[in-house]
């Protein structure tokens, strides 16, 4: 029996039948909006203990980006200042790591490359406001810009390098994932598209989705891609590469924001996802009828410039924030379950031994309300 008098169940238990423990931190009083994209730590420092995981979002008072690591055991956050001695600072959108180094992508035109243990960065200009950041295992930078037509690109961290190819279209890209085989698949909002690039051939992949408007992608252990809809139709979707089908899960809620497959023991692949009306979901992905994505096929002329970049010193502050429990019953409508959360907005889910973790933030960079959550259901093989 825990604190709160909340019964916690060691053996195994299909989702939605039983409550689940809900852990919430609060960091809205420490002025930190927008809680955008987090990753469990891969490689543990000082920084980034065993359990702990990174996230990144905004400061209120001057748009300052900032880097955090959370340690769930000690309810410790460590706070990077991304745009210290700026008056206003260039924000931060989506984070990936790389061995002991976080890169953090900014609104403002900027890339960084973070060390947070010696409490540097170097930051690099590339001229265009980066998104779809992923990372390949050679250690250079795939990225994807907006316009008419979009680009992709691969940055050279050492060399400063940056290569680019023009898209075929006009592109909204958001977010981005590598393969191991080097290849790099990415959202195409703007055309309904999932595309792959293989920058050793230039050559481009594009999926067509059937009304789909994907926004954050992820992929499983099979190599299937996973997207959340931008539009408010609330779906997920699974598109299969190798069989050019794609799976639609239509669930109830406002919009999916995130998507991220979580289990792989014996029940079966389950995915959880970040709804915006207020709900952590686990989605049943079983039983949903496939339909064709039809599929082009293109080759990219590439370019290449060097990319300006400088180094300086990152400040960082320590802040121990309690958390809140509560006990949450879930709602289990057909194919999915589903966990409420105390505030609206979750925006994007992990998992990390065992638990969910769930950012909670806004579209409005510069308003709150801003949360952690971990979500503790007692089934060690789905969450």
């Amino acid at each position: 029996i825990c604190k709160e008098g909340m019964r916690m169940y060691s053996e195994p238990a299909v989702h939605g039948s039983r409550p689940a423990r809900l852990t919430e931190w609060n960091l809205d009083p420490f002025g930190f909006r927008s809680t955008i994209t987090i990753e469990a730590a891969a490689h543990l420092t000082a920084d980034a203990p065993a359990g702990s995981f990174y996230f990144c979002g905004n400061r209120i008072a001057d748009f300052h980006g900032l880097l955090a690591n959370m340690d769930p055991k000690r309810n410790r956050f460590r706070l990077w200042d991304l745009d210290a001695g700026e008056t206003e600072g260039r924000g931060a959108r989506f984070l990936a790591q790389d061995g002991r180094r976080v890169w953090v992508s900014a609104f403002a035109r900027a890339l960084h490359r973070v060390n947070p243990r010696a409490r540097r960065r170097t930051t690099f200009l590339p001229g265009f406001v980066p998104a779809g950041l992923a990372l390949l295992r050679d250690g250079t930078v795939m990225l994807v810009s907006s316009g008419t037509p979009g680009k992709v690109h691969r940055l050279s961290p050492e060399s400063g390098r940056l290569q680019s190819w023009t898209l075929t279209g006009e592109e909204v890209p958001f977010s981005g994932v590598t393969a191991p085989d080097g290849s790099y698949y990415f959202a195409e909002r703007r055309l309904s598209r999932i595309g792959r690039f293989l920058p050793a051939s230039g050559v481009l992949t594009e999926w067509q989705l059937p009304g789909f408007n994907p926004q954050l992608i992820a992929r499983d252990a099979l190599g299937r891609i996973w997207l959340s809809d931008a539009n408010f139709n609330n779906r997920i979707g699974r598109l299969d590469p190798l069989r050019n089908r794609v799976t639609i899960f239509q669930k109830q809620g406002v919009v999916t924001f995130s998507v991220r497959p979580v289990d792989r023991g014996r029940l079966g692949l389950r995915v959880a996802a970040a709804d915006l009306a207020s709900y952590i979901d686990v989605v049943r992905a079983s039983r949903v009828p496939e339909v064709d994505a039809p599929v082009t096929h293109a080759l990219l002329a590439a370019s290449a410039a060097e990319v300006p970049r400088y180094s300086s010193r990152v400040p960082m502050t320590t802040l121990d924030i309690p958390g809140r429990e509560h006990l949450v019953v879930p709602v289990d409508p057909p194919g999915i379950v589903r966990y409420r959360t105390p505030v609206v907005t979750p925006i994007d889910v992990t998992e990390l031994g065992g638990v969910l973790y769930a950012t909670a933030g806004t579209f409005n960079e510069r308003t709150g309300p801003s949360r952690i959550f971990a979500l503790r259901t007692g089934n060690q093989h789905t969450a």
